[in-house]
């Protein structure tokens, strides 16, 4: 598994672009490096690039996720959109994942294609 952390200034941004087999603890490390990076740059936006990816999670993984990414230092003002693969073998554990944000409150979707993904980060009418 490989990531990479970026700091898009244009846009107040932070992407992280991950590749490879990622397993629950992986997802650990790179949110808390995401949240460390947003902290010191004074940022509420994040997209994550799985579209590379084939996740290793459980469903209760993937049930509690919300809550870990609390715990790992997500504030509640971050909005996050995390990108996969149309093709991906995991659609039904990042559909699952959408809706457990939306129904814990957690400000993140889930998307398939890039850039609408970007868009609803940058439109601050959407929520």
């Amino acid at each position: 598994m490989r990531w990479n952390i970026e700091f898009i200034e244009a846009t107040g941004i932070i992407s992280t672009t991950v590749s490879g087999v990622v397993t629950l603890d992986e997802i650990k490390k790179i949110s808390d490096e995401v949240y460390k990076e947003a902290t010191r740059r004074d940022v509420n936006k994040l997209i994550s690039d799985y579209r590379d990816v084939s996740l290793d999670l459980s469903t209760v993984d993937i049930h509690n996720l919300p809550q870990t990414l609390r715990e790992l230092g997500r504030t509640s003002n971050q909005r996050s959109a995390i990108v996969y693969s149309a093709n991906s073998l995991n659609k039904s554990d990042y559909d699952y994942f959408d809706t457990r944000c939306f129904n814990s409150s957690c400000n993140a979707r889930v998307f398939i294609d890039y850039d609408e993904a970007y868009q609803w980060l940058i439109d601050d009418t959407q929520k």
